[in-house]
């Protein structure tokens, strides 16, 4: 399977990330505006957990990049190129 670079994953997490963005503006509006106990719960309730969810991604996707980064910068200390051979 051919390796997907990290800018094309980066560009899919920041428009997941602006989609739920967009979700979580909705979440609000419904507390704000409803008259409902219950859908203004189940409204703020969603909320929050969509901003976990957006957390975890921004989470992850650093996590990813800061290893591969450590991984070229060890690989060119040891004298390697990306593909693995010596040079």
């Amino acid at each position: 399977m051919p390796k997907k670079s990290l800018v094309v994953l980066f560009g899919r997490v920041i428009l997941v990330r602006s989609v739920l963005l967009i979700v979580i503006a909705l979440c609000i509006a419904i507390v704000i505006e409803s008259n409902d106990r219950t859908v203004r719960a189940l409204a703020a309730a969603a909320a929050i957990v969509i901003e976990i969810i957006r957390d975890a991604m921004l989470a992850g996707s650093t996590w990813k990049s800061a290893v591969e980064a450590t991984a070229g910068k060890r690989n060119a200390e040891n004298g390697l190129h990306s593909k693995g051979g010596k040079n």
